[in-house]
């Protein structure tokens, strides 16, 4: 069973998000949409949450500005308020999106069950008996450890994408705020951790994956700990297995 918003409701919701749109796109010189219709939209936007799936990875950086704008005008919801592409985007997902979406009076128990961890060196992940991992490049390793705590479950979700698509997947991290901003798809605080979330959901959404964070005890992480500190040598030296080698090059040159 699901839910879903009434007609009048998608109608009065696209009225708005258009009415956004077009003070920005369509008139010249271009102008700006007064910050109590942005106001007004994001407070629609939120009360539809319940009945859109994942609306609430796509109204943040709406919100971000508005805050922003209102701090910086002393509260003035009349002037006007510049909006980013990032704000952008979210206003062209809601208009392409909310005629389709719904979302479960309840979702299915969790299928899968999948370790995370992240440390300055590396990351690591966990599935049952299976265990995955690797180093940052240099570049990343300079990345908040939220930040990296939240690309490790990207990474793992990646791993293990054939054994997820279309499950309930529950992530477990001993990182309570990749926790938090996994479950609440996002946040208005940090747009490097913000992105990684939406990187994060976009792919369940893409592989049909419905995912849930829980934290775990880093003392109790003990496996995907070790995978994301410990990685085989680079340095050390591969051979092809024989018969399997056998078998690739007589299918390949079979009629």
């Amino acid at each position: 069973m699901t839910i879903r918003l009434t007609p009048e409701k998608i109608k009065h919701i696209k009225e708005l998000v258009k009415q956004t749109i077009d003070s920005i796109r369509h008139k010249k010189p271009p102008k700006k949409p007064q910050k109590r219709l942005v106001a007004k939209l994001i407070g629609c936007l939120i009360a539809s949450l319940p009945a859109i799936m994942y609306g609430a990875l796509y109204y943040k950086y709406l919100e971000k500005e508005k805050i922003a704008a209102l701090k910086s005008c002393k509260g003035n919801f009349d002037a006007f308020i510049s909006l980013s592409e990032n704000a952008k985007y979210e206003l062209d997902w809601w208009l392409n999106h909310i005629d389709t979406s719904f979302n479960p009076i309840r979702y299915p128990p969790v299928d899968v069950v999948l370790y995370s961890d992240a440390s300055l060196k590396g990351w690591g992940a966990v599935q049952e008996e299976i265990s995955t991992g690797g180093r940052w490049t240099a570049v990343e390793a300079k990345c908040h450890i939220n930040v990296l705590e939240l690309h490790t479950v990207l990474l793992a979700l990646k791993c293990f994408k054939v054994s997820i698509t279309t499950k309930h997947v529950q992530i477990l991290v001993d990182n309570t705020t990749a926790v938090a901003l996994i479950n609440h798809m996002g946040s208005v605080h940090s747009d490097s951790c913000h992105l990684m979330a939406r990187k994060i959901w976009e792919f369940c959404f893409r592989n049909d994956i419905w995912l849930t964070a829980a934290h775990l005890p880093g003392a109790t992480n003990v496996d995907a700990d070790h995978a994301s500190r410990n990685f085989i040598s680079v340095d050390t030296e591969w051979m092809l297995n024989s018969t399997c080698l056998v078998e690739a090059l007589e299918t390949s040159i079979s009629p």
